[in-house]
């Protein structure tokens, strides 16, 4: 909670517990450092700390990192397969994150449509209590129309391959420690 008048000096303080605790070893400490560096325009510092705080476990970072290469956020160049990669390892993380890699599996939005993988990573956010994979569970199962695909760009199976779930698409059993770093 931020005290109220604290304002600059307050932010400054935070920063700097976040940063101390980073610096420990506390991943997602290093994603609080990173979002305050992305919130202040520095925005290579801040990707540099998502990435650090992703690969010490905090999926928030991955998720972020995700996104920002998916959209081009935080000055990063527009790279899907980067994208993809931080999206596996969030959904890896944290199932609460598994929605978007099953839904870039499913709309074919940078890696090849492929509805296995889709539904693979549905089904592990489904069965972790994410109430979103499992209505898209449901939607791939075939209960609903899935939205029209936009053009392929990319493959599939490299991707999942390259993020270290090897030719099976198998979500729940991935090990986040086996993944290329992105």
């Amino acid at each position: 909670m931020t005290p109220e008048g604290g304002g600059k000096a307050t932010k400054s303080l935070e920063l700097d517990e976040a940063k101390s605790r980073c610096g420990k070893g506390e991943p997602c400490a290093c994603y609080a450092v990173g979002s305050f560096y992305g919130q202040g325009g520095e925005y290579n510092a801040a990707r540099d700390m998502l990435d650090r705080a992703c690969k010490g476990g905090c999926a928030a970072g991955c998720a972020d990192l995700s996104e920002a290469y998916y959209e081009g956020q935080l000055r990063a160049p527009r790279d899907t397969r980067a994208g993809m990669r931080y999206a596996i390892l969030a959904c890896r993380l944290d199932v609460k994150h598994c929605e978007p890699a099953g839904l870039r599996f499913e709309m074919g939005d940078g890696p090849k449509r492929d509805l296995r993988y889709a539904k693979a990573f549905y089904e592990q956010g489904c069965h972790g209590g994410d109430g979103a994979c499992c209505s898209a569970l449901e939607r791939v199962r075939g209960f609903e129309p899935a939205p029209p695909p936009p053009p392929a760009r990319g493959d599939a199976g490299a991707l999942a391959a390259d993020a270290g779930t090897g030719a099976a698409p198998d979500a729940a059993t991935a090990n986040p420690g086996d993944a290329a770093a992105p």
